[in-house]
C-alpha cells in the first residue's frame, strides 16, 4: 500500500497540462501514436490560392474558410453543414477563424475582420483597417477583445489592432467596427499572432526592409490603449506566434533569419528584459511549444528541415533531428501517454511535398530523434504543408495542404486503461487547481 501510494505521488507531482491548451500547441487527447488511419479527405480548393484556411475544430465541428465563404464541416465526414458568403477572401489562407464569445471572428484581405454568431453564420459587424493588408494573422480573442495585425509588403506599413468583439447594433450585419487602437510599424506584421500578460500586449512583426536579416523588434503595447511600452530589438521577419512559458515565467519568438529568442516581460511595469537567442541553420517561423522544460521548433535546413529539442531555460541544444522538409507551422504536442510511458507526441507538418503528418516521441533525457511518418496523403493530393494541426477531443488530427484538400486522420486504435485514465483526469484537476491559486496570486502581485 505504501508503494502504490508513493507511486501516485509521484504521478500527481509530474507535469501537466489541463485540455484544451491548444493555444499553447498542447493537448491530452488521445492521438495516434504509431499509424494515422484516414477518417475523411475533403476536397476545398486547387491549390495554394484556393486551398481552405488550416481547419480549426470547434463546438464538435469544424470551421474552415475557403474562396469567399466560411464553412462549418462535420468532423467524423467532413460534410457540409453550413456556409455563408463573407466579405471578402483571404489570398494565402494561412490565418484561420477564431471561436470565442459565441462568435465566429474571420480575418480577411484588405486588412479585414468579419463577426459572425457561432450557431447562425449570421455577418454581425465588420472591421475595414485604413491601411490595409493581407490577413496572414490569426485573431487572438481575450476577455470581449480582439487583436491581430495585417501586412501589405516588407517594406511597406501595416497595422496591428485592437477590436472590441461586441455586437453593438444588433440589428445591421454590415456594421462599420471602429478599432479600439491601432498600432502602425514598418513591415507590418506576417503571422505575428500575439500573447497577453496581465495589462500588456506582446508580439513581434518584420523588419521592415526587404529580405529578412534586418534590425526587428519584439513590442510590449498596454493592451487597452495600444500605448508603447518597451521593446527588444532582434533580427529579422518575426514570423512566429508570441509563446508563454508558466513552468519558467519566460517568453519566445521565431525570426526568419534563424534564430529563437527568449525573454521576460515584467508584470507591473511591461518592461521587456533578459533577451537570449537560440542560432538554427535557418530559417525559423514555427511557434515553440513548451513541455517538462523541453522546448519543441523547427527550421530550415539544406537538406529540408529539422525538429530542434532545446533547454527552455538555457536554450541549449539538447537534439535536432532530420524532416521532410522546412516545419513552418507550429506543432502539436500530445501528453495523452506521458504518465504511463514518460513520453510526449509531437506531431508536425512540413512544407514539401507529401505534405502529410510526421511523428516525433521524446521523453526526458532523451538525445536523440524517434522519427515516424505517421500520414502520407495519396498521390493526387500530395502538396507543400504550411498547415498547423487541430485536435479534436477524441485525438482525430485535421489540418490542410496546398492540394486544396482538409484531412482528418483518426486516432489507430491505442486506448488508455482505466487506471491511467483515472489518475490522469486526478492529476489534472489537482494541477488545475494550483494553476488558478498560482494565477490569483500572479494576478495580484501584477496590480
Amino acid at each position: 500500500m505504501k508503494n502504490y501510494l508513493s507511486f501516485l505521488l509521484a504521478l500527481l507531482l509530474l507535469p501537466v497540462f489541463p485540455a484544451g491548451t491548444l493555444a499553447a500547441g498542447l493537448t491530452d487527447a488521445e492521438t495516434p501514436i504509431a499509424a494515422g488511419e484516414t477518417l475523411f479527405i475533403k476536397k476545398m480548393g486547387v491549390n495554394y490560392r484556393t486551398a481552405p484556411t488550416p481547419p480549426v475544430y470547434a463546438d464538435d465541428k469544424l470551421l474552415t474558410v475557403s474562396g469567399r465563404r466560411l464553412y462549418r464541416l462535420d468532423a467524423k465526414t467532413g460534410d457540409i453543414l453550413q456556409s455563408v458568403a463573407l466579405a471578402g477572401a483571404t489570398m494565402y489562407t494561412v490565418a484561420s477563424p477564431t471561436a470565442a464569445d459565441g462568435k465566429i471572428f474571420v480575418p480577411l484581405d484588405d486588412g479585414v475582420i468579419q463577426a459572425l454568431d457561432s450557431k447562425s453564420l449570421t455577418p454581425l459587424w465588420i472591421y475595414r483597417d485604413p491601411l490595409g493588408g493581407q490577413a496572414l494573422t490569426c485573431v487572438l480573442y481575450e476577455d470581449g477583445y480582439l487583436y491581430t495585425g495585417f501586412w501589405n509588403a516588407e517594406t511597406e506599413e501595416a497595422n496591428y489592432v485592437c477590436l472590441s468583439a461586441a455586437d453593438d447594433d444588433p440589428a445591421k450585419q454590415d456594421e462599420e467596427k471602429k478599432a479600439i487602437w491601432t498600432y502602425t510599424a514598418p513591415g507590418g506584421f506576417y503571422g505575428a499572432g500575439a500573447c497577453t500578460y496581465g495589462k500588456y500586449l506582446l508580439f513581434g512583426g518584420d523588419d521592415g526592409v526587404r529580405g529578412s536579416d534586418g534590425a526587428s523588434r519584439i513590442t510590449a503595447l498596454n493592451k487597452k490603449t495600444g500605448a508603447f511600452v518597451s521593446a527588444l530589438q532582434t533580427q529579422g521577419d518575426l514570423r512566429s506566434e508570441t509563446v508563454y512559458c508558466e513552468e519558467n515565467d519566460r517568453f519566445y519568438i521565431c525570426s526568419k533569419a534563424g534564430f529563437l529568442y527568449r525573454f521576460r516581460c515584467d508584470g507591473k511595469t511591461g518592461k521587456l528584459t533578459d533577451l537570449a537567442s537560440y542560432t538554427a541553420q535557418g530559417g525559423m517561423t514555427a511557434a515553440p511549444v513548451i513541455f517538462g522544460g523541453r522546448l519543441y521548433t523547427g527550421c530550415r535546413t539544406q537538406t529540408g528541415g529539422a525538429l530542434l529539442v532545446l533547454d527552455a531555460d538555457t536554450l541549449e541544444e539538447i537534439y535536432t533531428a532530420d524532416m521532410p522538409g522546412y516545419p513552418q507551422a507550429k506543432m502539436t504536442l500530445s501528453t495523452a501517454y506521458y504518465t504511463r510511458t514518460g513520453k510526449v507526441l509531437v506531431y508536425a507538418t512540413c512544407n514539401a511535398p507529401p505534405g502529410g503528418i510526421v511523428l516525433f516521441t521524446d521523453k526526458a533525457g532523451q538525445t536523440a530523434g524517434d522519427r515516424t511518418d505517421l500520414f502520407t496523403p495519396p498521390a493526387d493530393a500530395q502538396q507543400y504543408c504550411i498547415s498547423p494541426i487541430s485536435v479534436s477531443p477524441d485525438g482525430t488530427l485535421y489540418y490542410k495542404n496546398d492540394s486544396g484538400c482538409i484531412f482528418a486522420v483518426k486516432s489507430d486504435g491505442v486506448q488508455l486503461d482505466a487506471v491511467t485514465r483515472f489518475l490522469q483526469k486526478l492529476k489534472a484537476f489537482l494541477a488545475a487547481c494550483a494553476a488558478r491559486w498560482d494565477i490569483l496570486f500572479k494576478r495580484r502581485a501584477k496590480q
